[in-house]
């Protein structure tokens, strides 16, 4: 059978039954600066959205864009509460599209790296609620380039990993091995900065003379980078 994208990215409904209908649209907002927001995410912002359903993270520059007018609902993630938080946003995200409204599911950087933006389509579409998925530039890729880093340089790495410093249910993400032509990104590891170096370093898997960075808020103009 023919497969159809799901992607296209005209935002305004064609008509009155579509609208009628609702909508959800999950948008990525980049790694941080407003500036850095895709045309499309800006649109639904600023000129689509009646409900707005936001991650904890996602800058205040950026929530700064949307209308006072439309209401904002930012997840109440912390440690412990993250699977309830991430329930709740799609019961009001549900809620929402029923009640014919044009929900934007907010989230950081892309939405489909580490933003379990796949448990949310395959949530809302099995309900039947219309839904459209809005890229998002990765923290993976700016963060490094704004810290003048970038990820594959020819002579230096010409292959990228990115992993998680938070596996699931907050357990430790796993690093791959070294490789010498290979740059490794660690998203979300601030927090376990010390044993995510004590397990590179472990039984020589890394070499303790590899270069390495943190970047911290990038793009921001509190970006801290530690080399």
């Amino acid at each position: 059978s023919p497969i159809f994208s799901q992607h296209g990215l005209t935002l305004a409904s064609s008509s009155n039954t579509e609208r009628k209908e609702g909508r959800v649209l999950l948008v990525g907002s980049g790694p941080g600066h407003p500036s850095l927001l895709s045309l499309a995410a800006h649109a639904a912002l600023t000129k689509h959205a009646d409900l707005v359903l936001t991650d904890k993270l996602v800058p205040s520059a950026v929530l700064a864009l949307i209308p006072p007018s439309i209401p904002v609902t930012i997840a109440r993630k912390f440690p412990g509460n993250a699977d309830r938080a991430q329930e709740e946003l799609m019961q009001l995200a549900l809620q929402g599209a029923r009640e014919g409204k044009t929900v934007v599911r907010l989230k950081q950087g892309d939405p489909a790296l580490y933003g379990r933006v796949g448990e949310e389509v395959l949530f809302l579409r099995k309900h039947g609620v219309r839904t459209l998925v809005i890229p998002g530039i990765s923290s993976a890729l700016a963060a490094p380039l704004v810290a003048d880093i970038p990820v594959t340089q020819r002579g230096a790495a010409d292959s990228l990993v990115v992993c998680t410093g938070v596996g699931r249910g907050g357990k430790k993400g796993s690093v791959p091995s070294y490789e010498r032509g290979r740059t490794v990104v660690l998203l979300m590891g601030n927090a376990r900065l010390a044993s995510v170096v004590d397990t590179l370093l472990a039984e020589g898997r890394y070499p303790s003379y590899l270069p390495a960075a943190i970047v911290e808020r990038a793009s921001m103009p509190d970006q801290r980078v530690l080399t």
